[in-house]
């Protein structure tokens, strides 16, 4: 499994191991697809323990289709199963991934698992904001912070494995997991160009009839609607690390700041779609 970045949680993850001083429970939060689980993953390989996955996919006993969260079934179960003790000094990794997308329900159960989890086992709980979960949660869990991972690094993962890396690197946005899929799927990896293509187009001066027309495409689509947000996000951030040297990033940081306000508004109110997007596309234009 790549993992790629993140030297510092793996190293320290590593020297409690190797120490001793294993905690019961730590807490992995930061952006989506940046490498969380993968590092938990690969952790619990190493210590060679048995692995329960749960999240919105992985279920233990709950119907995949009908999840919209995590649902206490799924807690209760696994509290069934952590009373068999694992034999020969087998250690064992508990992984909820999509953590803050636990029932209230299934947050309170889980919490008196938290307090007793065991011998030899490790809970990892990951998310993508920590806010989101229980303060209860989070005291009795050690925190550990994810960032994106520097385009520097993927780049030199990049090298000799891909000839579109610029386009790549610019797609993926400091996401490893975004970047590995578009490895994999060279359809999704046209689909991505052409969208950010037609989006860099319409975010030049005076294409307002240009906006109008991508809005109208997305605006019914909820999956190229994320697509677009992400990409816009990326612009951001490309712009914002293309100056950091000359302190002119200021700009960016605004722009940032009235994206999260316009997505949020246009993902949870009553607007139309389509208005919300052309008006967000026009205020991007001047920025």
């Amino acid at each position: 499994m790549a993992i790629l970045g993140h030297e510092r949680q793996v190293a320290y993850l590593e020297r409690a191991r190797e120490n001793g001083k294993l905690a019961h429970a730590y807490l992995l939060y930061g952006p989506e697809r940046v490498g969380k689980l993968a590092v938990a993953q690969e952790f619990a390989k190493r210590l060679g323990a048995e692995i329960v996955l749960i999240d919105r996919e992985h279920t233990l006993v709950s119907k995949k289709d009908e999840r919209r969260d995590i649902p206490i079934e799924d807690i209760r179960e696994l509290k069934r199963m952590w009373t068999l003790t694992p034999g020969n000094g087998a250690w064992r990794v508990l992984i909820i991934n999509d953590a803050e997308h636990m029932s209230d329900q299934a947050a309170n159960a889980f919490l008196k698992l938290l307090e007793e989890p065991g011998a030899q086992t490790v809970i990892f709980l990951i998310a993508s904001s920590r806010d989101l979960l229980m303060p209860t949660i989070i005291s009795r869990a050690v925190n550990i912070s994810f960032s994106l991972v520097p385009d520097a690094v993927l780049r030199e993962y990049l090298l000799g494995v891909h000839e579109k890396v610029d386009l790549l690197l610019a797609l993926a946005g400091g996401r490893p997991g975004v970047l590995l899929e578009l490895l994999c799927e060279p359809d999704v990896l046209a689909k991505e160009e052409a969208l950010l293509r037609d989006l860099a187009y319409c975010l030049a001066p005076g294409r307002a009839p240009e906006v109008f027309q991508l809005s109208a495409q997305i605006a019914g689509d909820r999956e190229a609607f994320g697509r677009l947000i992400s990409h816009l996000y990326g612009l951001m951030r490309k712009g914002l690390l293309g100056h950091v040297a000359d302190g002119a990033y200021s700009t960016y940081i605004g722009s940032i700041k009235h994206l999260d306000r316009m997505a949020y508004m246009i993902e949870t109110s009553n607007a139309q779609t389509r208005l919300g997007l052309d008006a967000l596309l026009l205020a991007m234009q001047r920025k």
